[in-house]
Order: structure tokens, then C-alpha cells, then sequence
């Protein structure tokens, strides 16, 4: 399994964390042998309190931590497409704009084929335009493709719409 962004992370690594701590307790136990007694009133209960509460706060602190502290970045490099054949990349770049939320984007300025024109070229291309969501299950953030010439050069951008989570 492949996460398609860094967010995601978080959601496999804590849970396979957390199975690593108790398999370790579970080991412990086994080589320190059977108990001579369990333990019984405040301090079984306490022990069940504490077991409870680790085992709804963990799953949920990377998630509370993602909504606290989330800020949109920069698509992943992955992301970015290869160009066609017979196109070239002339260069890259990436920024950000503003507004409600924060969009973010990388660019490859492309040149067509010598034999046709900028625009027929990015004709070309515009089918390769679509949105999705950026991760599968917690990263729902738009990414989008987009196709534009500037008469010279045509210009892929790749981008990354931060107002939704």
C-alpha cells in the first residue's frame, strides 16, 4: 500500500505503532511468567481506565493533530505527469495563491512539436485535464490539472486546493 499523501502517513503508521507496543507488552509478560495474583479494586480499575483512555487517544491524536495544524502544500512531485512525446519541458516552477483557503500548484512550461502550433499542442494535451482527491481516506483535497499556453509555451499546472480537508 502506497499512501498518496504525506497526511496519510499518519494514519498507518500510528495504528502499527500502537500494535508494536502491545505485542512488546504481550512479550514482556510472557517472559516474565505467570502473575502470583491480579490485581483487584482501585487498582484494576485504574488499570482499565488507563488502558480505555490509551486506546481512544492514540488513534485519534495524529487526526486532531492533522485538523489543529493543517496547512496546504505543495503537490506532490509524484504528481506531476510525464510529458508527452515529442514535447519538451522547458522549465519548472510552483507557488501559492490565496483567498479562503490556500491553493498550491507546480508548473512545467512545455514546447510543443516544432511542426504544429502552441495552441493546437495544448489541444493536445487538455484531455489529460481532470480532479480528484489528493489521498484516499483522509486527504480529500482537490487535485486538479490544468492546461494553458501563453502563445509561447504551454503551461501543465498541477494543483492542490487546501480549503477542504
Amino acid at each position: 500500500m502506497h499512501p498518496r499523501s504525506e497526511a496519510e502517513v499518519y494514519l498507518l503508521y500510528t495504528p502499527l505503532a500502537e500494535a508494536a507496543v502491545l505485542i512488546g507488552m504481550w512479550l514482556d509478560r510472557r517472559i516474565a511468567g505467570p502473575r502470583t495474583g491480579r490485581p483487584v479494586g482501585w487498582s484494576r480499575a485504574a488499570g482499565i481506565a488507563f488502558y480505555g483512555q490509551l486506546a481512544l487517544v492514540l488513534p485519534a491524536t495524529p487526526l486532531l493533530a492533522l485538523v489543529a495544524f493543517h496547512e496546504a502544500g505543495l503537490p506532490s512531485q509524484k504528481a506531476m505527469p510525464e510529458p508527452p512525446p515529442g514535447y519538451t519541458v522547458l522549465e519548472t516552477g510552483d507557488g501559492c495563491g490565496n483567498g479562503h483557503g490556500a491553493t498550491w500548484w507546480r508548473t512545467l512550461y512545455l514546447a510543443g512539436p516544432p511542426d504544429i502550433s502552441t495552441a493546437t499542442a495544448a489541444d493536445r494535451i487538455r484531455p489529460r485535464q481532470r480532479c480528484e482527491t489528493n489521498g484516499w481516506l483522509l486527504d480529500r483535497r482537490d487535485l486538479c490539472t490544468e492546461v494553458t499556453t501563453d502563445d509561447t509555451r504551454i503551461i501543465y499546472r498541477v494543483l492542490l486546493n487546501g480549503t477542504d480537508l
